[in-house]
């Protein structure tokens, strides 16, 4: 009778210890999540990730596709991808956009009740 309390008695020791881990594991999780500064630093270096990894994309894409150019039947294609690409990277001017003035807003009717 007394092997299976024995099992029993290790059997829950053995699962308070997986659900105190776990409770430290889900406190460090919360703790990460709530940390302004680790968040930060997180979504910087995703954002630069992205940046880096798109443009490593785009001019492989590019180096890859200037040799097919020379093929008769694929260079309109490949001109075409080539200079939309091109179009797309930003200009050294920088041309502020246009601020609105009093003259451009439209009066809007009102209507009285």
């Amino acid at each position: 009778m007394e092997q299976p309390q024995t099992d029993l008695q290790d059997a829950i020791e053995r699962l308070t210890k997986q659900v105190e881990a776990q409770n430290k594991l889900l406190s460090e999780l919360v703790e990460a999540q709530t940390h302004f500064g680790k968040r930060l630093v997180g979504g910087l270096w995703t954002g630069l990730g992205t940046v880096l990894g798109a443009t490593v994309v785009v001019s492989l894409l590019v180096t890859m596709l200037r040799p097919l150019a020379k093929v008769d039947w694929v260079e309109p294609i490949v001109n075409r991808v080539i200079d939309s690409l091109d179009r797309r990277r930003p200009s050294s001017e920088y041309v502020p956009p246009r601020t609105s003035t009093t003259q451009d807003l439209k009066q809007v009717p009102t209507q009285s009740q």
